[in-house]
C-alpha cells in the first residue's frame, strides 16, 4: 500500500511538472510572437506610409532627432504621403511619427495624421498609440551617395533617395528585438 501510495505521488509530480513546464513553454511562445507580430506590423505600417510619401516642393519631408530623456534620443518624421488608413484612401495626408513618453515614464510609438496639410501637425492633426512596446525608433535618409541621420526638403529641395528604418521592440522580460528595414521612396531625388 505505501508502495503504491509513493508511486502515484511521484506519477502525479511528474504530470503537474509536465504540465507546468508545457504552460511556461506556451507563455513564452506567445510573447515572442505578440512581440515578433507588433515588430513586423510597425515596420510594414511605416514603409506603407513612406511607399506613398510626395516628392514636392510644396510638401516638406522633414526627419530629425529629438531628446527623449538626458542623452537619450530617437527619430521623428513628418511628410506628405498618399497612403492613408481609412475611408478614403485618394486623398493627401500630412503624417508624423515620433516616440512619445507617458505619463508612467514609458516610451509610447505616436503617428499622427492630419487632411490640414498646411499647418503644423501637432496642433491639428490627430494622434493615436501605435504601440507601448517600442523601445528605440531611428530612421537614416538615403540620398544616393550616403546616409544621414536628419532630413530637411524645405531647405535641401530634394526627397530621399531611400529611408532606412529600426526599431526595437521590448517585450515583457526587458529583450529588445531589433527590426531594421530599408524603404525606396518613388521621386526621391
Amino acid at each position: 500500500m505505501i508502495i503504491a501510495i509513493g508511486l502515484s505521488a511521484f506519477l502525479l509530480l511528474l504530470v503537474y511538472s509536465t504540465y507546468f513546464g508545457i504552460n511556461r513553454a506556451v507563455d513564452a511562445a506567445s510573447e515572442e510572437q505578440e512581440t515578433l507580430e507588433t515588430g513586423r506590423t510597425l515596420v510594414e505600417l511605416l514603409r506603407q506610409d513612406f511607399r506613398g510619401a510626395l516628392a514636392s516642393e510644396k510638401y516638406v519631408f522633414k526627419g530629425e532627432v529629438k531628446e527623449l530623456t538626458g542623452s537619450d534620443t530617437a527619430s521623428s518624421v513628418e511628410f506628405v504621403t498618399t497612403s492613408s488608413i481609412g475611408e478614403n484612401q485618394l486623398r493627401l495626408t500630412k503624417i508624423g511619427y515620433f516616440l512619445a513618453l507617458s505619463e508612467e515614464g514609458d516610451r509610447v510609438m505616436v503617428r499622427a495624421a492630419s487632411r490640414n496639410l498646411g499647418s503644423d501637425l501637432h496642433e491639428t492633426g490627430t494622434a493615436f498609440e501605435v504601440s507601448k512596446m517600442i523601445e528605440t525608433f531611428n530612421l537614416e535618409f538615403y540620398d544616393g551617395t550616403g546616409w544621414a541621420t536628419v532630413w530637411d526638403s524645405g531647405k535641401d529641395g530634394k526627397m530621399p533617395k531611400q529611408v532606412k528604418i529600426s526599431i526595437g521592440i521590448k517585450d515583457k522580460k526587458g529583450n529588445i528585438k531589433a527590426f531594421t528595414v530599408e524603404e525606396a521612396i518613388l521621386g526621391g531625388i
